[in-house]
């Protein structure tokens, strides 16, 4: 099971990861597509900034702010899913190698 929720997690956090990077290279190139050169080299040098280019100009950049909005909101959801889970995925299993009083401690086949 712990397995199956690291998979998760690791895939959602990859499609947020992909969504903030598309986001922000159409941000950027709606920027310079619309002849704001300031907006586009500053968000070029700073990527965040692209986040204030699609607010600001919500109407020229709807399309790559709803993909930087999307893929914040899923990178933010599974970091604090991790973080509730405490990135325990796999406390169960007995570290041998770290601890070697823990091989007294196991099973016998």
């Amino acid at each position: 099971m712990p397995n199956d929720i690291l998979i998760i997690f690791v895939i959602i956090g990859a499609i947020g990861t992909s969504l903030i990077l598309l986001g922000w290279l159409f941000s950027f190139l709606t920027a310079l597509g619309n002849n704001q050169y300031i907006f586009g080299m500053v968000s070029c040098l700073f990527p965040p900034a692209s986040i204030a280019y699609c607010t600001l100009h919500w109407k020229r950049a709807a399309y790559a702010g709803k993909m930087l909005l999307s893929g914040f909101a899923l990178v933010t959801l599974c970091t604090i899913t991790a973080a509730f889970y405490d990135f325990n995925v796999f406390a169960n299993e007995p570290q041998t190698e770290q601890h070697p009083e823990l091989t007294e401690q196991l099973p016998r086949p």
